[in-house]
């Protein structure tokens, strides 16, 4: 398959420990969407048979140890802005359903747009300063959720990652999002706000784990890196972490066929120490 003829579009999902939450969200995806997409589950360390329930059900997947959301987002964005060099990209959490037919198309022409889109989650609207939601005239927010949202490769290419200091649960995707805005994707600098689209999806409330030492200890990692003005971010911190994520990315259960990149997982020590350089073709 030639670059030409790759997928435009990659919907990733991350679960942990939801295997019933995350068998509805697949099942909104294959009956809503109409775009044509490659789809990828990323697993982080689930210990309730999720990994052994995709591969009997022969969905495409990352499954690993537990390293936390802004890890494992992060699989799934580089799998699919630098393996599968996919132009639009779409994350779902795993208690978020698409529910209505075409759900996926705000976000993937938002992408087309503005580089970056979040979903207008349950709420958010009311934080809203303007805006109507659509497409044209997004929800210009405060504040945003990791429910759902998409970005373009570019966007990825000049932004980065999520930032690895981010351990478990909380702020991870708002301090990204916070990147992507200052960097003209998704927003407007000179306001903070961020654009919200509207989708029929469904997101449900978990309410089942106590989040509150999660949020504090990376509401702390949150407070330092405001100090810290830089855009882009790499998906490790170190090289043993990129070997990591090299291994884990090699490890992945495909079952679509992707483009064959001439340069598959040989980004180098180099991107993170100069990151400009990870913005070249």
């Amino acid at each position: 398959m030639t670059r030409r003829d790759a997928p435009r579009l990659g919907i990733g999902i991350t679960t942990y420990d939801r295997l019933g939450r995350l068998a509805e969200t697949l099942d909104g995806v294959a009956r809503h969407t109409r775009t044509p997409h490659l789809l990828m589950v990323a697993d982080d360390g689930s210990g309730d048979g999720t990994p052994a329930w995709l591969r009997e059900r022969g969905v495409s997947h990352i499954a690993a140890a537990n390293r936390g959301i802004a890890w494992n987002k992060n699989r799934l964005l580089y799998y699919f802005a630098h393996v599968a060099a996919c132009d639009t990209i779409i994350l779902l959490e795993d208690d978020t359903v698409p529910a209505g037919e075409g759900w996926e198309v705000p976000f993937v022409e938002g992408a087309r747009r503005y580089g970056h889109v979040n979903f207008a989650s349950p709420g958010l609207d009311a934080a809203a300063t303007c805006g109507t939601g659509t497409v044209a005239d997004p929800f210009r927010s405060p504040v945003t959720s990791g429910n759902c949202a998409a970005f373009s490769r570019q966007a990825i290419r000049a932004v980065g990652f999520m930032d690895t200091r981010f351990r478990r649960y909380g702020y991870e995707h708002g301090e990204h999002t916070e990147r992507m805005v200052r960097a003209g994707f998704g927003g407007e600098a000179a306001t903070r706000a961020i654009y919200l689209v509207s989708s029929p999806v469904t997101v449900h409330e978990i309410g089942a784990r106590d989040y509150a030492a999660d949020l504090t200890v990376n509401g702390e990692v949150y407070l330092r890196l405001r100090e810290d003005k830089s855009v882009f971010r790499p998906a490790w911190r170190s090289l043993a972490a990129l070997r990591d994520l090299r291994a884990e990315l090699r490890a992945a259960v495909i079952h679509e066929a992707v483009p064959r990149r001439r340069r598959f997982l040989r980004t180098t020590y180099a991107v993170m120490l100069w990151p400009d350089r990870a913005r070249l073709p």
